[in-house]
């Protein structure tokens, strides 16, 4: 599990610690270390990386996730860690982000995977799957939300983000994080978004 920073992989890395804990029969094949989860049957283990990618040649992964990729202001850990999973029959990666600030690694990853979500770039031992309102759509719509948030009304709750959006009304950078956060929308720099009807 790779991140912007270690702690940002550690919350990926303890879902998958609960995970285990949580079923009879992985907690039978999978033991729970300090920094990491083994599976002595497949002399596999599953570890949280630091942001960076020195350090991180030499590795064989079978799976990647990567979290937060929004933030990253290169891909260099992203392709070492591709890399490493060139031994690999059948190698998995996973990425899940929110939108981000324009200008990183994040849109980049995000402009690539929309250009294969849409057909324009092959990629068929691909699933892609993007939730996010268009640009145009009005920010006032439950509709909205629910595009970039399909578990809108659990995880967050409606009330939350029903709040959220009125409080941030008004406010450039609020309502750029608004955006960014709650609508996935990729913007620019916070302090300098204004509306254009403004």
């Amino acid at each position: 599990a790779f991140a912007s920073s270690e702690d940002q992989a550690r919350i990926v890395f303890e879902k998958m610690v609960r995970m285990v804990q949580m079923s009879a029969a992985l907690r039978r094949k999978v033991a729970t270390l300090s920094g990491s989860l083994f599976c002595a049957e497949l002399l596999a283990k599953f570890v949280p990386l630091t942001g960076k990618a020195a350090g991180k040649h030499g590795l064989n992964a079978s799976v990647l996730t990567g979290d937060e990729v929004n933030g990253r202001k290169n891909g260099d850990l992203k392709s070492t860690l591709e890399g490493s999973m060139s031994g690999r029959d059948q190698p998995m990666q996973l990425y899940g982000s929110t939108a981000g600030l324009k200008g990183n690694f994040g849109e980049e990853l995000y402009e690539d995977c929309r250009r294969k979500a849409s057909g324009d770039v092959m990629a068929i031992d691909e699933l892609v799957v993007i939730f996010a309102a268009d640009p145009d759509d009005d920010p006032n719509l439950e509709a909205t939300w629910r595009k970039a948030a399909p578990n809108l009304g659990t995880s967050p709750t409606l009330r939350f983000v029903s709040d959220l959006w009125g409080k941030s009304k008004g406010n450039p950078r609020l309502e750029a994080d608004f955006r960014r956060y709650y609508l996935n929308l990729w913007t620019g720099v916070a302090a300098h978004w204004i509306p254009v009807e403004r």
